[in-house]
């Protein structure tokens, strides 16, 4: 799977070191971050999850050899 923001602890910490680089506030950074994902915000653990779960379900079985954006559309592309 290809991830896009999804706020987790990591995602927390890179939030702190760049407020802290840049001055700004953490609520700016958040919202900074979220104005870069087309669906307006990041995501959330339980949504990748949620992929996770249904690609190792049968009812994924015919599903194979993908890497699957689950980035609330940042990669614009056509394939």
């Amino acid at each position: 799977m290809l991830p896009g923001w999804t706020y987790t602890e990591r995602v927390e910490e890179l939030i702190d070191g760049r407020t802290a680089k840049s001055g700004e506030t953490k609520e700016a950074e958040i919202a900074r971050i979220n104005g870069t994902v087309p669906l307006g915000r990041m995501g959330t653990p339980e949504e990748f999850a949620n992929v996770a779960v249904f690609l190792s379900s049968p009812a994924a079985s015919f599903v194979n050899g993908v890497m699957l954006q689950v980035d609330g559309g940042i990669i614009q592309s056509t394939f």
